[in-house]
């Protein structure tokens, strides 16, 4: 696995976590340090979950649309990324 690929895939699993706990925990009523440091990386995150899964379609197009899970992985973890982002919010009401 190259590394440009390496850093894609940690940096989808990152975002993806991100996501994950920012929906599941309200994180103005945590802390308002956490409230803060939250509405201040909100922004970068929503600019990350639009270009990565951009720049693994680049990648797999440079590629060949080669069918390696190098390739295919990131992408996918972005498409869960953005069903986490739209629709966790509605499953814990």
């Amino acid at each position: 696995m190259e590394k440009r690929n390496k850093y894609l895939l940690i940096a989808t699993i990152a975002l993806l976590t991100y996501w994950i706990i920012t929906k599941v925990i309200d994180m103005s009523n945590v802390h308002p340090i956490a409230g803060a440091i939250y509405e201040l990386t909100v922004i970068l995150a929503l600019l990350a979950t639009i270009a990565l899964p951009i720049v693994a379609i680049v990648f797999w197009v440079k590629s060949k649309f080669a069918w390696e899970k190098q390739y295919i992985l990131p992408l996918l973890i972005s498409i869960i990324t953005v069903f986490v982002l739209f629709f966790v919010p509605y499953l814990f009401r």
